[in-house]
C-alpha cells in the first residue's frame, strides 16, 4: 500500500477540498450530503488499511495498476467497502452499508485519498471535510451543527485532563472531535486509566460518522454512539445515562431554541415554557448526566452568564456545581459560521454532602482575546507564520499552575486572567445580582474602579447632568436623498484614539438612520463599547451625520460662569478611560452584537475638578498628544526607511548578478 508522510493541517484542508471538486466534477448530478457520504466511506477503507497494514499490504485497494480501468478500481472499492460494513454493522446503518458514486467518481477520490495519511494525521478528517461543507453551502439549521476549532478542542480536554476516566461524554457530539482528542490526550497520561467514550448525536449521519471516526482514532479505547432522535440529548431518552458520567466536554447548540413540550416540561429550566435555548438547557442536562464529583466543560453564550432572563439557569449551575474556571472567547472564535460571545464554563457537580455553603472554592475567571481566527474564520498566526496566534495556552498554564499551589493574590492577577471567590448564593440572595457568572462582573478592575470613585478628591457628576443628548434623526435615503452629506459611520471612528474620519456620501446611500452632530458635540459609540470608539467632533463640516449607534453628547455649559463644566477634549478622553469603561463593563449586553444602553452610559460618573485644574490636566494631555503624534510619525519615517534599505538591497543583488561588481 502508498506511505504518505502525515498530513498538516493545512495540507488536510488543500486535500479536503480537492476531494469535494473531485466529487462535484465526476458526479455532477448528485448533492452536497451524497458526496460527503461517498468521502467519507472511502476514507474509512483507506483507514483500515492504515490500521491493519499487515492485513492489507498485498491487498491495498488504492493500488493502481496501468491497465486498471475505473470499472476494475471502483469495483475493488465496492467490494472492500461491503466487506467493512458487514463486519461492523453496529457501525453502518443500511442506509450507509453501500456505495453508491459512479465508478469513474470512485477512482478519482480514491486517488485522491491515496495521499493522505488519515490516522497519522493527529486530526479529525471528517470533521475537517464536514467543515468545510458547512463552511462553503450548508444552513446550519436548527441544530445549529458547525465545527468546533480544533485548538478550542485541545484547550478544553486539557483543562479537564486530571479529571478523564471512567466514562467520558459528549451530549452534542457532532463528528466526535471531541471524543477523538480524548482518547488522544488519555494515551498520553502516565498512568492507565479505565475509560470508555460515549457520545450522543441529534442527526442520524453524524452520529454515523462519529462512530467511523472513533472507530479509526480511538487505539482500542472501547466507545458508544447513539442517535437520539426528536429532542436529542435533551429528550427522554437520555435520562437513562443520569448520574453515570464522570466527564462531559462538549460545544452544544447554544443558538437555537427548543420547542418540544415533553422535553421542555421534564427540565427544571424549560417547565412552563414555550421554548427556550438550547445552550442553557444542556447545562442541566450535563449536571444530570454527571456523576457526584465530575466535571463538565461546555461552551455557552454570555447570555446564560449575565443575562436578565437566564438568572434560574446561574441559580441552578451555583446550587447544583462548582464553578472552576470562566473562560470568555472573542466574537471570532467561530467565525466564518457565527459571530457571538461565548465562553468555556468548567464545572464539577456537587455531592449532597457537598451543599453551596459548604464549600467555596476559588474560580479561574480568563478572557482569551484571540483564539488564532481572524474575523473572516480565516488562521491568524504569530509572527513566525506557523503557530496560531491565541491566548488558550497561557491561559491553560494559568490553570494548571493554580490546581496545585495556592491561588495568585489580587496584586498577582494579570489583566485578562484572575482567581476570585463567587458569593455563596444562601448568603448574597437569588435576587441580589442574579448570580452573575460572567468575567466583565467579577473582574477586579471593576472592583478598583468602584474604590477610586469613593475615594474621588472632586465632585463626581454623572454624565447625563454634564451633557445633552441630541436626538435629530433622520432616514437619509428617504428625507434627502440627493443631498451630499458628511458622514461618519461606526467604521471610521477610530478605537481608544479619538481619531474619526467624516466621508461624503450622498443621501441614497444611507438606507439606515442616521444621527445628526455639530462640532464640539462628542460621539459615543453603545455599539461595542469595549472598543472605546469616542470622539470629539472638529469644526472641519458645520453639521454631519452618524450612525444611530452613536449616542450625541453636547457638553453642558455652566449659566453661572458661561463656560463648560468640564472641557470637552478632556470629557472624551475620560470617556476613553478605564475610569468610564469598568463602569459599564458589565453592562454590555447582546451576544452578537455586543451593546450598551443610553441609560448606562448617561450614569458614567466622572470627576468634574475645578476650572484652572482642567486647563492644566488638559495642558498635559494634549502635551501628551503631541508625543504620540511625533512617535507615529518616527515609526512610520523609520518603516519606509527600512523598505528603501530592503529596495536597494534587491537592486544591488542584480546589479551585482548582471554586471559582476556591487553598485
Amino acid at each position: 500500500m502508498t506511505i504518505c508522510e502525515p498530513t498538516s493541517a493545512n495540507g488536510l484542508r488543500s486535500k479536503v477540498r480537492a476531494l469535494q471538486r473531485a466529487a462535484r466534477d465526476y458526479q455532477s448530478n448528485s448533492n452536497l450530503i451524497e458526496r460527503f457520504d461517498e468521502i467519507t466511506k472511502i476514507a474509512y477503507c483507506k483507514a483500515q488499511e492504515e490500521i491493519y497494514p499487515e492485513r492489507y499490504t498485498w491487498d491495498s485497494v488504492f493500488r493502481f495498476g496501468s491497465h486498471d480501468t475505473d470499472s476494475i478500481v471502483s469495483e475493488r472499492i465496492y467490494r472492500r467497502f461491503r466487506q467493512l460494513a458487514s463486519e461492523r454493522p453496529d457501525l453502518f446503518p443500511d442506509r450507509f452499508s453501500s456505495l453508491q458514486a459512479a465508478p469513474a467518481t470512485i477512482r478519482r477520490l480514491a486517488e485522491i485519498t491515496t495521499t493522505i495519511d488519515i490516522t497519522r494525521a493527529g486530526q479529525d478528517v471528517a470533521g475537517t471535510l464536514y467543515e468545510e461543507i458547512v463552511h462553503n453551502t450548508f444552513n446550519k439549521g436548527d441544530n445549529q451543527q458547525f465545527f468546533t476549532p480544533r485548538h478550542i478542542v485541545e484547550f478544553m480536554v486539557d483543562a479537564i485532563a486530571p479529571h478523564l476516566s471512567g466514562t467520558i461524554c459528549d451530549p452534542a457530539c457532532g463528528t466526535g472531535g471531541f471524543l477523538l482528542y480524548a482518547a488522544r490526550r488519555l494515551r498520553s497520561l502516565p498512568e492507565k486509566r479505565p475509560s470508555e467514550l460515549l457520545g450522543f448525536e441529534i442527526d442520524e449521519r453524524l452520529a454515523w460518522v462519529a462512530g467511523m471516526n472513533l472507530s479509526i482514532g480511538t487505539d482500542q479505547t472501547p466507545f458508544r454512539v447513539h442517535h437520539l432522535d426528536g429532542a436529542g440529548s435533551l429528550g427522554v431518552s437520555a435520562e437513562q445515562y443520569a448520574g453515570t458520567i464522570d466527564a462531559i466536554v462538549t460545544n452544544p447548540p447554544f443558538g437555537s431554541d427548543l420547542r418540544d413540550q415533553e422535553a421542555l416540561s421534564r427540565l427544571r429550566l424549560g417547565a412552563g415554557k414555550s421554548s427556550r435555548r438550547r445552550g442553557t438547557l444542556f447545562i442541566e442536562r450535563c449536571l444530570d448526566l454527571l456523576r457526584p464529583g465530575g466535571v463538565v466543560a461546555i461552551i455557552i453564550d454570555d447570555g446564560a452568564l449575565a443575562g436578565d432572563s437566564n438568572k434560574d439557569a446561574r441559580h441552578l449551575i451555583l446550587e447544583r456545581s462548582i464553578p472552576l474556571a470562566i473562560v470568555s472567547l472573542p466574537e471570532t472564535a467561530f467565525m466564518p459560521y457565527a459571530s457571538v460571545k461565548a465562553s468555556i464554563l468548567i464545572l464539577q457537580k456537587r455531592s449532597q454532602q457537598n451543599r453551596p455553603h459548604d464549600h467555596i472554592v476559588q474560580t479561574l475567571f480568563a478572557e482569551a482575546r484571540t483564539v488564532g481566527r481572524k474575523p473572516n474564520g480565516e488562521p491568524l498566526l504569530q509572527t513566525d507564520g506557523r503557530s496560531l496566534d491565541s491566548d488558550l495556552p497561557t491561559i491553560l498554564e494559568t490553570w494548571q499552575a493554580g490546581s496545585c499551589k495556592p491561588k495568585c493574590s489580587d496584586r498577582e492577577n494579570a489583566p485578562n486572567r484572575f482567581w476570585t471567590k463567587i458569593a455563596d448564593i444562601s448568603e448574597t440572595g437569588y435576587e441580589r445580582n442574579g448570580t452573575r457568572l460572567d468575567i466583565a462582573y467579577h473582574d477586579p478592575r471593576r472592583k478598583r474602579t468602584e474604590k477610586a470613585l469613593l475615594s474621588s478628591r472632586h465632585t463626581l457628576t454623572s454624565l447625563r447632568n454634564l451633557c445633552e443628548v441630541r436626538n435629530e434623526t433622520i432616514i437619509p435615503c428617504i428625507e434627502m436623498p440627493d443631498a451630499k452629506i458628511a458622514y461618519v459611520g461606526l467604521s471610521q471612528i477610530e478605537a481608544g484614539t479619538g481619531k474619526y474620519l467624516a466621508k461624503m456620501v450622498t443621501g441614497e446611500s444611507l438606507k439606515s438612520a442616521a444621527r445628526r452632530f455639530e462640532p464640539g458635540d462628542i460621539l459615543y459609540s453603545k455599539m461595542r463599547p469595549t472598543l472605546r470608539k469616542v470622539c470629539l467632533a472638529d469644526d472641519q463640516h458645520e453639521e454631519a451625520w452618524t450612525s444611530t449607534e452613536c449616542l450625541v453628547l453636547r457638553p453642558r455649559v455652566d449659566p453661572n460662569t458661561g463656560t463648560y463644566i468640564i472641557s470637552p477634549e478632556l470629557l472624551a478622553a475620560m470617556l476613553r478611560s478605564d475610569l468610564a469603561q469598568w463602569q459599564t463593563a458589565h453592562l454590555v449586553s447582546g451576544i452578537g452584537r455586543p451593546r450598551i444602553s443610553e441609560r448606562a452610559v448617561l450614569d458614567i460618573l466622572v470627576p468634574t475638578p475645578p476650572a484652572e485644574k482642567q486647563w492644566r490636566m488638559l495642558e498635559q494631555y494634549q502635551a501628551a498628544q503631541r508625543a504620540v503624534a511625533e512617535l507615529t510619525a518616527q515609526a512610520e519615517r523609520a518603516t519606509r526607511q527600512a523598505e528603501s534599505i530592503r529596495t536597494a538591497a534587491n537592486d544591488g543583488i542584480i546589479h551585482a548578478a548582471l554586471y559582476g561588481d556591487l553598485p
